[in-house]
């Protein structure tokens, strides 16, 4: 859970792998409002990988920089306020 205007930024590699009972959740401290915070942003090259995850309540859910490769599989995104992934 993040707080309101923050933002989860990782330089190197994120591997979130959930799985279908546990999934992984990337959601808001706040009132749960589309736009609450910045989301996920994934420098670098990675590997990237995010698996039986929601990720709600962010401006931009996912945004990949740097050459980034980003693998994802049974991953909602719900309640944002603008792009879901961005490359």
């Amino acid at each position: 859970m993040f707080a309101s205007g923050t933002r989860m930024q990782v330089d190197g590699s994120l591997r979130a792998e959930g799985t279908l009972a546990a999934p992984i959740d990337f959601a808001s401290l706040g009132g749960g409002n589309p736009g609450d915070w910045k989301g996920l942003q994934l420098i670098g090259a990675g590997p990237h990988v995010l698996a039986h995850a929601g990720i709600a309540h962010a401006i931009t859910a996912v945004a990949v920089a740097g050459g980034a490769t980003l693998t994802m599989t049974n991953v909602a995104v719900y309640a944002s306020q603008g792009d879901g992934v961005a490359f």
